[in-house]
């Protein structure tokens, strides 16, 4: 009687190909997850810019100002208010027929993760992106080296960065 011979792979080369797989698996997963960082900093940046379109079509509407915040916190020296501070939430409803349906940040919330500052005269203004997830590849300032314009210096002072990058995105007008 013959034995017949099969020809198979061993559970020690088995187990080299699992955990090879494993370690691809996760280096995919773990660029995943940061790709998915960087989208939503994407969107929020687009949306920024959009708020700040819908801002400008209203201040063109209303004798060039832009809209105080209802919420407005003082911001500047002495009794002379030189900036107003809120959320963007704060001008929501003013900017409602320019800018529909109005942005949502993109993991959900009450938060929409944007602050506003505008000068106390409504010249000048600025949409403030509170959440940067990714790295500061998306922060158009670096808070530690570059000089800022006035109306962001108000809002830094008021306001101090705190995460780890130093860095915020904002669009100015």
């Amino acid at each position: 009687m013959r034995r017949v011979k099969f020809k198979s792979f061993t559970l020690v080369e088995l187990m080299v190909v699992v955990t090879v797989i494993l370690i691809l698996t996760t280096f995919v997963s773990l660029s995943l997850v940061n790709s998915k960082k960087k989208a939503r900093d994407e969107k929020r940046v687009i949306d920024a810019s959009n708020i700040a379109v819908a801002l400008d079509q209203y201040a063109l509407d209303n004798q060039r100002k832009y809209p105080l915040p209802s919420s407005c916190l003082p911001s500047g020296a002495g009794a002379e208010v030189k900036f107003c501070i809120g959320t963007i939430d704060s001008v929501k409803q003013m900017l409602a027929n320019y800018l529909s349906p109005f942005p949502q940040d993109p993991l959900g919330g009450a938060d929409y993760g944007y602050d506003y500052v505008v000068t106390s005269d409504g010249q000048r203004s600025a949409v403030i992106v509170k959440k940067i997830e990714a790295e500061k590849s998306l922060c158009n300032v670096n808070l530690s080296t570059q000089a800022l314009p006035d109306v962001i210096k108000g809002y830094v002072d008021k306001n101090p960065v705190t995460s780890p990058q130093k860095c915020l995105y904002y669009v100015a007008r």
